[in-house]
Parts: C-alpha cells; sequence; structure tokens
C-alpha cells in the first residue's frame, strides 16, 4: 500500500506518494513542512516506486559534473504508454554509480523516482529538481544561499563554494543579537505581490537548519574573501549576472530560461544587490549589518 504525504514550501505544495513501509525517520528535513489534508493546487506530485516505465532516452545534460561534485543527468524521455518527458539519474560523485533514476512529464508535476540506495541523498535531489523546475512559472526561484533574519528582515548571502557565506552568517548568529539563521544552502526567493520574500526549505547543505519560516528581503550581498573590509552596491546588471549565477533551474529547457529571466530581473530590479569584500570576523558581519539595515552605503 502508498499514501501520501502533503507538504508546503514557500507557500507551494507538493505531495509525496510512498509506500507504507518508507522510512521517514531518515527525512527529518522534512517534517517541519509536512501539513494536512489535501489541495487542488499542488506544485508536483512525485511518487516513490519500484517500476520505470521504459521509453527512449536523448541526453540533453549528461556528464558534466565538476570533480567532487554531485551528478545529476537530464534526458529527453519518451515512450507510448507514458508519452513525452524526462528522465534523471542521481549520483552522489561522478565516480560511484547512480543511486536512483526518476522520470517526469514535460512540466515537471507529475514524477516517478526508483530509488537503488542512499535514499535521503535520492529522495532530496529528486525533491529539489522537481520544485526548481515546476515553481519557476510561479515567479520562484531556488538560489544557492545562506540566509539570516533579523529585524523582520532577511540578509541573502551568496557567492562561490568555499566563500565563507556560511561563515559570515554564523558572524551574524554570535555578535548579533536576534540574529536567526533561515537556511544555509537552497532557500527560496519569490516574488509576492510585489514584495521579494526569502523562505527557509527543507535543503540546507551540511547544516542542519529546516525552518518553515520567511522575512522580506533587505539584500544580497556576494561574499568575497580579503585582506580587509570593504562593501559596495552593484548596478542592475551585475545585480542580475550576480543572482543568476547563484539560482537553481535549467536554461537549455527554452520556457524554464523564460521563467527565470523574468523572476531574476523582477528581483534585481526590487532589491539592493552588494559585494562584500572582508574578513572573517565580527566588523564585516557589523559592516553588512549597517549597510543593509543602517545609515551606510
Amino acid at each position: 500500500m502508498k499514501s501520501a504525504n502533503l507538504f508546503r514550501v514557500a507557500g507551494h505544495y507538493f505531495s509525496i506518494l510512498a509506500p507504507d513501509s518508507f522510512d521517514w525517520r531518515a527525512m527529518e528535513n522534512l517534517a517541519p513542512f509536512r501539513v494536512e489534508g489535501m489541495v487542488e493546487n499542488e506544485l508536483f506530485r512525485l511518487e516513490v516506486t519500484d517500476i520505470l516505465p521504459d521509453g527512449n532516452r536523448v541526453p540533453i545534460w549528461v556528464g558534466k559534473t565538476q570533480p567532487g561534485l554531485q551528478v545529476t543527468d537530464l534526458y529527453e524521455f519518451s515512450s507510448a504508454n507514458f508519452g513525452a518527458g524526462y528522465a534523471v539519474a542521481f549520483a552522489p560523485l561522478p565516480n560511484m554509480p547512480h543511486c536512483a533514476w526518476m522520470v517526469t512529464n514535460s512540466d515537471f508535476t507529475r514524477a516517478s523516482l526508483k530509488i537503488s540506495s542512499q535514499p535521503r541523498f535520492s529522495l532530496d535531489n529528486a525533491l529539489m529538481l522537481l520544485y526548481a523546475f515546476s515553481s519557476a512559472k510561479f515567479d520562484t526561484l531556488e538560489i544557492h544561499a545562506s540566509v539570516v533574519k533579523r529585524e523582520g528582515g532577511g540578509a541573502v548571502f551568496i557567492g562561490e563554494s568555499g566563500a565563507g557565506k556560511s561563515t559570515h552568517s554564523s558572524l551574524w548568529c554570535s555578535h548579533l543579537q536576534g540574529t536567526e539563521l533561515i537556511n544555509d544552502d537552497n532557500p527560496i526567493l519569490r516574488i509576492e505581490n510585489g514584495a521579494i520574500n526569502v523562505y527557509g526549505s527543507p535543503w540546507s547543505g551540511k547544516t542542519p537548519c529546516y525552518k518553515d519560516i520567511s522575512a522580506p528581503v533587505r539584500g544580497v550581498v556576494k561574499i568575497v574573501q580579503a585582506k580587509e573590509n570593504r562593501m559596495f552596491r552593484q548596478p542592475l546588471l551585475q545585480s542580475y549576472a550576480l543572482l543568476s549565477s547563484s539560482s537553481s533551474g535549467f536554461r537549455p529547457i527554452g520556457s524554464m530560461a523564460d521563467y527565470l529571466h523574468s523572476t531574476i530581473a523582477s528581483i534585481a530590479e526590487s532589491v539592493p544587490f552588494y559585494v562584500l569584500e572582508c574578513l572573517p570576523d565580527s566588523a564585516a558581519a557589523e559592516l553588512s549589518y549597517k549597510t543593509l539595515y543602517g545609515t551606510a552605503g
């Protein structure tokens, strides 16, 4: 037997249909986002299954992962019974076999996932992909960032891996009383009635921070390691580029590229973007706080 489990992330509902024997204890990150009842406007539904439809796969994005990063291979998929859609394979590292395969319809609203190993990794990555792809049309953006909340507003820290996003968030939490970490890896940005809000999500990288909370965005800050602390605002074009490089989605799919462009452009026009060249110290946190919340900058 299978049962449906309903979740809500950044105001969007999705459901997971899983066997009654599925071990939800391994998915504690989803617990804060579980809701009761039924809704008609689900973002997507994912079924965990032992059998996937047979069909023809044509590579779109295969074998392009950087060394040391997880694998997400994407194919066009078609079969007589299923119709047209996509197939996706997941692996933790390039030198490891695929631990799960997923087949989706053309708009990523219905999917089936077959897990061979590593159930948490497999389900988390399937959900992140489905969420990013199916929510793109609803002014929603899944990004790679660390986010804190203070005085009712959200500060979004972006940057290259290892740049110090998490460190800067922890400096805020340690040295600026009343700061709360919203998410440390994959928060959600959403445009709602003209406002830009940031939400926590079930996906927070190495930091277990799974909170169903949100805040209006006060600013987006790119963290860059430097020998001194210096912060400066970015013009619109650079702001767009900064957010685009940190966003999830798949631009080779034309309709998705259009949705992403529209959302990124609207956010870049609506909230201030900065670059913070900084040391990993409390003075850097104080500088970014004063710039976003005070009178500096």
